[in-house]
């Protein structure tokens, strides 16, 4: 990867997702490694089931008929996801190759889904600083809104 992204941090889209490393769109989706260890794509999660509403239906503007927003067969790129729960998602830096990541349902204190990442290397200290600096800002833009 051109950057070295681990990880893309996404809100707003009001249900929760996590995929396995993903590099390409279409047909390169399919070709998926399993793995949170030093994979060679980033991982996305999209942690959103604290908004107004769930996206667990949406409207199909050719039937005008409520549909599922998921399909039954989850995607081979798709680790977790949950469009039925309230909920928020945590990190916690252990050291500058590991972070866990937890996905809590509301009104737990047990998370949902624990999952452990971890990147072969680290590019620089200017990268792990601007890295950190980003979560922090979509943490906190996450709060206030």
């Amino acid at each position: 990867m051109r950057y070295g992204v681990d990880m893309v941090l996404n809100g707003h889209v009001h249900h929760y997702e996590r995929t396995w490393p993903v590099h390409g769109i279409g047909v390169n989706r399919t070709k998926v490694k399993a793995t949170n260890f030093g994979a060679p794509a980033p991982i996305h999660i999209t942690c959103g089931h604290g908004g107004k509403s769930l996206y667990s239906v949406y409207k199909n503007s050719t039937t005008g008929q409520s549909e599922p927003s998921y399909s039954k067969v989850k995607p081979k790129f798709v680790a977790a996801r949950d469009n039925e729960h309230w909920g928020h998602c945590e990190l916690e830096f252990k050291d500058q190759y590991t972070v866990e990541h937890k996905m809590y349902h509301m009104g737990s204190r047990i998370p949902a889904h624990v999952e452990t990442i971890k990147r072969k290397q680290w590019v620089n200290s200017a990268t792990t600083s601007v890295s950190y600096s980003a979560i922090l800002l979509y943490a906190l833009c996450y709060l206030i809104t």
